[in-house]
């Protein structure tokens, strides 16, 4: 079956405001933007923050490497100390709760969102950045869903578009 995500932005200057996803066990969990999940009962919450910013980026990223015809584009994110592909690693090393209400757990009891992500010099162990792609046998970009005002994004120039902002 696979696992589904849609991400869905609002402003000017958008920002993630709700995440919902959808297991391969069939499981799906909602998260809103925020302290609380406030209305939405039994959801669970994140800040917009570097490493939510990180997970989004990566997330278009996927799905702009499978709507492009060329190669040139990859879902990966590629960075040092301070860059949101750092950030995004140090928060699947820390699993923090946000991770957990967006993502759930597996049978193991880890966040299931590190199931989903392929990581090369974690938590920078080593000189240079550390790069962060997605594991394309548990998610794949044609199973992302970006939203803008509750509008599909899904047109090439628009996911560059929010993906330069989001880097910005």
């Amino acid at each position: 079956m696979g696992c589904v995500a849609r991400l869905e932005f609002y402003g000017m200057v958008p920002q993630l405001t709700k995440l919902t996803f959808k297991r391969d066990d069939g499981a799906t969990l909602v998260s809103i933007r925020g302290k609380t999940s406030g209305a939405f009962k039994g959801g669970g919450s994140f800040q917009w923050t570097a490493a939510v910013k990180g997970l989004a980026l990566l997330m278009i990223r996927g799905v702009l490497a499978d709507v492009t015809t060329s190669r040139t584009m990859s879902a990966t994110l590629s960075g040092c100390g301070g860059t949101l592909a750092s950030s995004l690693d140090y928060a699947l090393s820390k699993e923090p709760a946000w991770m957990l209400d967006a993502f759930g757990t597996d049978i193991a009891g880890r966040c299931y969102l590190r199931r989903m992500i392929l990581r090369t010099n974690s938590e920078r162990r080593y000189p240079g950045p550390v790069t962060i792609s997605l594991n394309h046998s548990v998610i794949k970009g044609e199973s992302i869903e970006i939203f803008h005002e509750n509008a599909p994004i899904n047109t090439t120039e628009s996911l560059l578009k929010l993906s330069e902002i989001l880097v910005d």
